[in-house]
């Protein structure tokens, strides 16, 4: 069988990846000099009153390679191969940290997928991949799946507060201010791996997709699903 390998912006409850064996890689958030592991050493609840009390906002690394190591000494007792389903390398150095690891295991078969995404679609990847993979489907087989769906994945999200936008520099006070008062909600999409803007709507109301929590319809596609901030 093939080994899966998830990482905490897939979004996806410890329990359930735990339930189906799939090894959990942190992520490296750091506040000023105080760095934790992501959901190890600091959890949802830590990490949002941090935040709030931040006067600047927190940094992310990526996973140490050492962090692998375990799984790939396994795959190599085993015979196993590995693939590691990855974020966005463009957002992330996940991906780099990995093939870094790998290169210490030539003997092992290691596959690095760039999902060119985040969040729940990666969780989507990852559930997708294991269920291949627990299947009996082979790597090669697993990979070429995940690389079929990849740009076929839409991803939206709506920001409730431009707090953090503005701390991070990407809006300045006055246009915050304005936004804010006429209740501007930006509505962000991940397009070719990379955070951008997608349109904004007046009052979270407007901006959530109707029918409660059905796809939000672009021209001359289907619809799809749109993840919003549950504020």
């Amino acid at each position: 069988m093939t080994i899966i390998v998830a990482d905490t912006t897939c979004g996806l409850p410890r329990d359930l990846l735990t339930q189906r064996g799939i090894p959990l890689i942190p992520q490296v958030v750091m506040f000023g000099e105080e760095a934790f592991h992501d959901d190890k050493e600091l959890n949802t609840t830590a990490f949002l009153q941090k935040l709030k009390a931040a006067k600047e906002l927190p940094k992310t690394a990526a996973p140490e390679p050492p962090l692998y190591y375990p799984i790939f000494e396994e795959a190599r007792k085993s015979g196993e191969s590995v693939i590691i389903v990855a974020p966005t390398s463009k957002a992330s150095g996940t991906v780099r940290s990995a093939q870094t690891a790998a290169l210490d295991f030539p003997d092992v078969d290691i596959r690095v997928v760039d999902t060119q995404t985040i969040s729940c679609n990666l969780g989507s990847l990852v559930l997708l991949a294991d269920d291949m993979a627990k299947a009996g489907s082979s790597a090669d087989a697993i990979v070429a799946k995940l690389n079929d769906l990849i740009p076929r994945g839409r991803l939206y999200f709506l920001v409730d507060t431009l707090e953090y936008l503005a701390k991070g520099g990407r809006i300045g006070g006055a246009k915050r201010l304005v936004a804010e008062l006429l209740e501007i909600k930006p509505i962000l999409q991940v397009k070719n791996g990379q955070v951008e803007a997608f349109e904004q709507q007046r009052t979270k109301k407007r901006a959530r997709p109707s029918g409660g929590g059905g796809g939000r319809r672009m021209p001359g596609r289907r619809p799809c699903p749109f993840v919003c901030d549950p504020g």
